[in-house]
């Protein structure tokens, strides 16, 4: 496209000649001629000068005499617009069942979704309209999957799991994994349920739910290698990012990020907005919109005070040493 249809589409203001042809995105030290790239860190404007990029995209107060820019508070956002836009579509398999396919009783499958090789469906399930199973997929009695949900090879659906409308679950992924506690009552139905725009990264674990259905919400991202225990609820928009673990019965709510490696204790709740920094353990309830870290987790500018002060110790140590020194000659003076 244009590149002055493009700065409309990311709600960017223009600087140069909009009439440049942009056919793809690419970073700052690989872009070439066709390229659009952009700077959103203090350590790539160093690269600007050298960048062959046909235009980039800049927040709004960078001084640069390169030309064309497009202007925008928030570059990252606009660049990851971009990759939308110039992307196209993702490529979908043909529709159609594969005749290796094991079909149970029950079963409805829309005309115009893919189920690909030796893909495993079992009693009662359902389909939607455009939905792509990869090969080697299984998929539990009674479980459904939304309507353009994509779920890559190898990914293991138990019974009664659900699969909203457009989720992408990658590769090795098992949604619905046995808890090892059992309950008195029957567990809920669905036992797992992904919201729509949901995506699960690879090699992810999600428990069924035993006294209430372990959600997903809406648009909530989960990175490779993230654990989801049995009765966790997780909201909307939020971010889970690689190795994080989620006890059971815990609450996150909309919009919450959750760094890499942090855990989650059980039954904790962390409300809407908050952070959770890396390699933290949050064993309370973080209030929404707060950002905590460290183990166990608190609030991250108590967290800071308290690291700097350690850094402090050593020449703290020394001149306790020294003052005891001192002391100690004193004394014997005396």
């Amino acid at each position: 496209m244009k590149l002055i249809e493009l700065a409309d589409a990311v709600d960017g203001r223009l600087e140069g000649d909009g009439e440049i042809e942009i056919a793809r995105v690419a970073g700052i030290q690989e872009a070439g001629a066709g390229d659009v790239s952009f700077v959103d860190n203090a350590k790539y404007v160093a690269f600007v000068s050298q960048c062959k990029a046909s235009a980039l995209i800049v927040a709004e107060g960078l001084e640069t005499s390169f030309r064309p820019l497009i202007r925008t508070a928030n570059p990252y956002l606009a660049f990851t617009r971009a990759i939308d836009l110039l992307g196209g579509p993702r490529e979908r398999p043909e529709p159609g069942i594969h005749p290796s396919a094991v079909i149970g009783s029950g079963v409805e499958i829309a005309p115009d979704a893919a189920v690909m090789a030796n893909v495993v469906i079992e009693d009662g399930v359902s389909v939607e309209s455009g939905a792509a199973l990869y090969p080697g997929v299984v998929v539990g009695a009674g479980g459904r999957i939304g309507r353009e949900a994509i779920v890559y090879p190898n990914v293991t659906l138990q019974a009664d799991t659900v699969i909203g409308p457009r989720a992408i679950i990658h590769s090795g992924v098992t949604l619905g994994a046995e808890a090892p506690e059992t309950g008195a009552s029957p567990p809920p139905s669905p036992r797992v349920e992904i919201g729509p725009d949901v995506e699960i990264g690879a090699n992810g674990t999600v428990v069924g739910g035993i006294r209430r259905t372990t959600r997903i919400g809406r648009g909530t991202k989960l990175d490779n290698l993230v654990h989801v225990d049995h009765d966790v609820v997780i909201g909307e928009n939020t971010v889970v990012v690689a190795m994080v673990t989620i006890e059971p019965e815990a609450t996150i709510g909309n919009r919450v990020t959750l760094a890499g490696q942090a855990g989650i204790k059980r039954g904790v709740s962390v409300g809407d907005g908050a952070i959770i920094g890396a390699r933290s353990i949050v064993t309370r309830d973080v209030p929404g919109g707060e950002v905590w870290s460290g183990i166990p987790a608190i609030s991250h500018d108590k967290e800071k005070r308290i690291k700097a002060a350690m850094m402090r110790l050593p020449k703290l140590y020394r001149r306790v040493q020294e003052i005891e020194d001192k002391l100690s000659g004193s004394a014997e003076n005396h």
